[in-house]
């Protein structure tokens, strides 16, 4: 099937809402900041808990390659490898350990034209707990044989008792196009952290 012929249904649902919004700045101020797991380091002190929110999305924007849906891009480099679109999106939730959070999330999105299933890659996550406190985190679709959630977040640092935050989990999200909004977006995981790590 050739890509000019596919309907644009076939994109990821909730873009649609979005078309004539045009496209907003990333809401992630410095996504060069998440580091990698392996980078942190950790004590004795760190405890790993269950860690569990569910909440609310809205989209932000979205910014589709030039010459969509026919070429893809790595958006100047942010993409790591050529895709269809970058998106991002925010979640108000309550989480267990932080209170009422919100999130901010960006990913770069490839569309498979001949099944419709789009692959998420290079997501960047800044959580901002209760009390200002971020905890970052990188995602992306998980390659796991769960109908349910689909996409692997593993956290890496943030702010406060989160400096060297490590864990990871999964993350669903049900969304709908009428209206722009994910009515259920849902994170089950573990976060380990040093709670003497706040105020340093």
């Amino acid at each position: 099937m050739d890509a000019r012929s596919i309907p644009r249904r076939l994109v990821f649902p909730t873009l649609m809402i979005l078309l004539g919004t045009g496209c907003e700045e990333s809401p992630l101020s410095s996504p060069t900041a998440l580091r990698p797991a392996a980078q942190l380091s950790h004590g004795p002190a760190d405890v790993e808990r269950p860690f569990r929110w569910k909440g609310e999305g809205v989209l932000v924007s979205q910014e589709f390659a030039p010459g969509f849906p026919d070429e893809e891009s790595d958006f100047g480099g942010r993409c790591s490898v050529p895709s269809h679109f970058v998106i991002s999106f925010t979640v108000t939730a309550e989480a267990s350990h932080l209170g009422r959070i919100t999130a901010v999330l960006e990913h770069c999105s490839e569309i498979d034209f001949q099944t419709g299933q789009t692959t998420l890659r290079d997501g960047f996550q800044v959580i901002t707990a209760a009390n200002g406190d971020e905890l970052w985190a990188t995602y992306r679709s998980a390659d796991v044989p769960d109908g349910e959630f689909d996409e692997l977040v593993q956290f890496a640092g943030g702010t406060g008792r989160f400096e060297n935050a490590s864990g990871e989990g999964l993350t669903r999200a049900v969304c709908q196009r009428a209206t722009g909004t994910c009515p259920i977006v849902e994170f089950r995981g573990v976060l380990a952290y040093d709670a003497s790590d706040r105020g340093r």
